[in-house]
């Protein structure tokens, strides 16, 4: 039976939420009010939803332990959907549960669930039903995305203080040739003092950055890059030349 995901309030008027399976809504309704529970929401969990790397790394692991054990995939679903350690994602793993109960594959299964599972390991999960290796190849997919996620925060760790020193560096500069350049040899240009042209290329820089075409170009740069990324990653075709083209870079 599909699952839903329901709040409401018990009989004393506690808050109360979780899963309840039932055959429609209306059924799923009744079967909480049985409970005891005014249903206030209720929602089908068949939608995607955000999948974050630990919590699949962790229904990964458990899986794949559950299934070495005998236990057969949807009863491991099931079980692993009343963890409490995976929090929010429950709802998410009693959607896969519905999808295999209905006889689909795994891989298929979590694909429609959540796009945040890569393509790599879709093809793993697809690679180990046909291989009867499930359980050894969670475990090692388990180990590939903590390898991963440790790789990422050890590389996010790494540029911080750079980033941080270069966006200092930036402010800076930005601030003297656009403030402090300006006004100190202002006195001096109304003189009879002639600038050379190492001063006054400063000064044009200087006036390029105090004026407001300067930062609304900038905000149009910065519109149209991020507008691109976002093009170039929904579309597959022009994602994968991307991907060519940042290969072929030294």
């Amino acid at each position: 039976m599909p699952s839903f995901e329901y709040a409401g309030y018990d009989a004393q008027g506690r808050s109360r939420k979780g899963l309840i399976s039932g055959a429609s809504p209306k059924e799923a309704r009744e079967r909480l009010a049985a409970e005891g529970v005014l249903t206030e929401t209720l929602a089908p969990v068949r939608r995607r939803l955000a999948f974050a790397a630990e919590a699949r790394s962790l229904v990964y692991r458990e899986l794949g332990a559950l299934i070495r054990a005998g236990m057969p995939l949807d009863q491991a679903l099931g079980l692993l959907t009343r963890s409490p350690e995976l929090g929010n994602h429950r709802a998410l793993l009693a959607g896969i549960r519905d999808r295999i109960q209905e006889g689909g594959s795994l891989a298929q299964a979590f694909q429609d669930a959540s796009a945040s599972c890569s393509p790599f390991e879709i093809a793993v999960l697809q690679t180990a039903e046909r291989s009867a290796t499930t359980d050894t190849m969670l475990a090692r997919l388990a180990d590939f995305i903590e390898a991963q996620e440790k790789l990422r925060d050890s590389v996010r760790s790494a540029l911080i203080y750079p980033t941080l020193v270069l966006t200092f560096g930036l402010c800076s500069a930005m601030v003297i040739l656009g403030v402090l350049v300006p006004r100190m040899l202002a006195p001096l240009s109304s003189g009879s003092f002639e600038p050379n042209a190492v001063t006054r290329a400063v000064l044009a820089i200087g006036a390029v950055l105090s004026s407001g075409f300067f930062w609304a170009g900038l905000a149009l740069l910065i519109g149209a890059c991020a507008f691109g990324i976002r093009t170039i990653l929904r579309d597959e075709s022009l994602r994968l030349r991307w991907d060519r083209r940042l290969f072929q870079a030294p």
